[in-house]
Order: structure tokens, then C-alpha cells, then sequence
């Protein structure tokens, strides 16, 4: 003798069957999503909750919760401000973005776009940013001093703030009219 309950149950399940036969695979897909979130235990969520992420290896945004810690890597990449070093002279040099290129050795011709400014009051005294830039042999007094010593080390590629005190750019006499004596520049 069958029990009217079971019998019940398993004419559910049938038809359900039937159903599930008779749809395409996207309208399975779609109903299985949408009663997902109701079974009891399924920790799915339901189509209108919101899920939290979780962290994949290699996934670049952190979890909701958490701070993306990576090693430290090149002033443009850290997205931090460049670090300031002093070099021969006094000059100081910030790399505010690294190139992927060679590196620029004395001897070796140079070509470099830059603007040229007063420390003191940020006013552009010269500029080359466009054509085919300012070339020049590195390391042969053919530029001031704070160029020949302040770009050597650069990777092709990069960009760098170079600021020259007096006794690296013009000095006590400066370059009438266009520079004062005894101006600290700044070319980046």
C-alpha cells in the first residue's frame, strides 16, 4: 500500500523532471540562480544579496575589509611620492617615473625633453618638450654641470627632477639676462 504523502512528493518531483527537461539550458540555469539562495544551508546568495568578495591569487583588488600590501617598487609605481637623493655637487635628484631602457653612461649622446625653473619662484626660464628634443654628449661639460652628473644613471624611458644648486648650474655670475647670479634651478 503506497503512503498519500509520499505519493504526493514524488508526482512533485516528476513534473519538476519534466520541466526540467522541456527548458533550455539557460532557463535551467536561471532558475537553479534564482532558488539557489532558499535552500537551507546554501551559503549562495540569493539574486539580490550582495556577495563579498573573496581573494583570488593574483587578483589585484583587496577584499572588502582589507589594505592591499605589496613590496615596494619604483616611485611611479608605488604611487607615493619620488625619493629625494643627494649627489655629487649638491644636486638632488627625484626619479619620478623609471624607464624600462638603457642606462645613460657618460660618453654616450643624450636627448632629453625638460622645463627648466627658478627654485625660488617657479618661473620658467627655458623649455624643450616638443621636436626632437635637446641631444647632447653626457659627461663633457658640453651642459652645466648638474645635467652631466644628474641624468647619468637614467634609464631610457624615465622622467627625473634634477634640482642644480648655483655652484652646479651658473654660479656667482649666472647667464645674463635670462639667469641671475647665484640661482638654484630646478629641470624636470
Amino acid at each position: 500500500m503506497e503512503n498519500g504523502i509520499a505519493s504526493k512528493k514524488q508526482k512533485k518531483k516528476q513534473e519538476k523532471a519534466k520541466e526540467t527537461q522541456q527548458k533550455s539550458p539557460v532557463q535551467q540555469l536561471k532558475n537553479e540562480k534564482q532558488t539557489r539562495g532558499k535552500l537551507k544551508g546554501d551559503k549562495t546568495p540569493a539574486k539580490n544579496e550582495k556577495q563579498e568578495k573573496t581573494p583570488v591569487k593574483g587578483d589585484k583588488t583587496p577584499a572588502k575589509g582589507e589594505s592591499k600590501k605589496t613590496p615596494a617598487k619604483s616611485p611611479k609605481q608605488e604611487g607615493g611620492s619620488p625619493q629625494k637623493k643627494t649627489i655629487e655637487g649638491g644636486v638632488i635628484i627625484e626619479d619620478v617615473r623609471v624607464g624600462n631602457g638603457p642606462l645613460a653612461k657618460p660618453g654616450k649622446f643624450v636627448k632629453v625633453y625638460y622645463e627648466g625653473r627658478f627654485k625660488n619662484n617657479n618661473k620658467m626660464f627655458d623649455s624643450t618638450t616638443k621636436g626632437p628634443g635637446f641631444e647632447f654628449r653626457l659627461g663633457r661639460q658640453e651642459v652645466i654641470k648638474g645635467w652631466d652628473v644628474g641624468l647619468a644613471g637614467m634609464k631610457v624611458g624615465g622622467k627625473r627632477r634634477i634640482i642644480c644648486p648655483p655652484n652646479m648650474a651658473y654660479g656667482q655670475k649666472g647667464s645674463p639676462p635670462t639667469i641671475p647670479p647665484n640661482s638654484t634651478l630646478v629641470f624636470g
